[in-house]
């Protein structure tokens, strides 16, 4: 009996920054999230892995195109094809469902469209994943979820339950904001202690949320930076070895872009004046950073979204909304 090996990824919001019909041309984000989640399902593929787990919103949003959704199951159905299980928990950005169900269909291709429980057996072990879509108030229904799972009643070697939810104790944000228990965030207590781990989505930040006497969570994170507040967080998703005694884990990075602030509180008061400021500071930065203007007054700033682009290279994306 040798140990299961997992790939973990969460939260890879594809289709972000990714209009059908957009109004400006300029350089667009989706192809970091997409290049990003083939990077880890590439992971599972050359380490022969028995496993994908995707922890919720494989989406950015709940409705997603044709193009869009075969792009994203196309590499899960060859996994499956290859003899690895895929695990899919949909998201809140999914509205708690998988966009096109239809092609994500596949005897290997497995998805918590409900409470359920499923059991693989793999390397001489009986696996048990117990999981359920995004749901609100799981502080008050997560009993009630894994009920309805079933998980007691399968028989297995080693459980994990799969999530895509807020924990007590995840911190998220510049300024570590830390969920406590309530209606909308699950208790650690809740989670029997005869799962082995709990693997969740949802929270971007990677990180591993205690153990003993509860069952660690653990939380790869998305995989590319979505907002400001995460411009200072490693992206990544996490390899899993499962015993039928024991777990351990490591996180792999991925690539992310740089995200830097400019500082408009000195801004000059003429366009030309505001052109050489922008110009000077934009220059000093990566060309392939992702820019805002921090501290941003409408009235203030004289130059277009368009003529702010120009500043920099094409290479550059502007976040030119207000931002924090």
């Amino acid at each position: 009996m040798s140990a299961l090996r997992l790939v973990f990824l969460a939260d890879s919001h594809l289709g972000f920054d990714s209009p059908q019909r957009p109004r400006v041309k300029r350089r667009r984000r989706g192809d970091d999230f997409f290049s990003n989640y083939l990077r880890a399902l590439d992971c599972a593929d050359r380490d022969n892995v028995d496993a994908v787990i995707h922890g919720g919103d494989l989406f950015h949003r709940s409705e997603a195109s044709f193009d869009l959704a075969s792009r994203a199951a196309a590499p899960l159905l060859s996994l499956a094809e290859r003899g690895i299980d895929v695990l899919i928990v949909p998201g809140n950005h999914e509205r708690s469902r998988l966009p096109r169900p239809l092609l994500f269909v596949h005897p290997r291709v497995h998805v918590f469209d409900r409470p359920k429980t499923i059991v693989l057996s793999k390397r001489g072990l009986r696996l048990a994943l117990s999981g359920a879509p995004f749901f609100r108030r799981c502080g008050e229904e997560i009993a009630a979820t894994l009920a309805r799972s079933r998980w007691r009643e399968a028989e297995a070697d080693v459980r994990l339950l799969c999530l895509h939810q807020a924990l007590e104790g995840a911190r998220v944000g510049a300024h570590n904001f830390t969920f406590h228990r309530g209606h909308d965030v699950i208790a650690r207590e809740q989670i029997p202690s005869t799962f082995r781990a709990v693997l969740s989505g949802h929270i971007h930040r990677h990180q591993i949320l205690g153990g003993d006497p509860h069952p660690p969570v653990l939380y790869c994170g998305s995989v590319e930076r979505t907002a400001f507040a995460e411009r200072h967080e490693q992206k990544g998703f996490m390899r899993i070895d499962l015993g039928k005694e024991q777990i351990s884990w490591r996180f792999i990075a991925l690539p992310a872009r740089p995200m830097r602030m400019i500082d408009t509180s000195a801004l000059p008061q003429s366009k030309s004046s505001q052109a050489r400021y922008l110009r000077q500071r934009i220059a000093a930065l990566e060309a392939d950073a992702i820019v805002a203007l921090r501290g941003q007054v409408e009235a203030r700033i004289l130059l277009s979204a368009s003529e702010i682009r120009a500043l920099g290279p094409k290479t550059m994306n502007f976040a030119l909304a207000r931002s924090r």
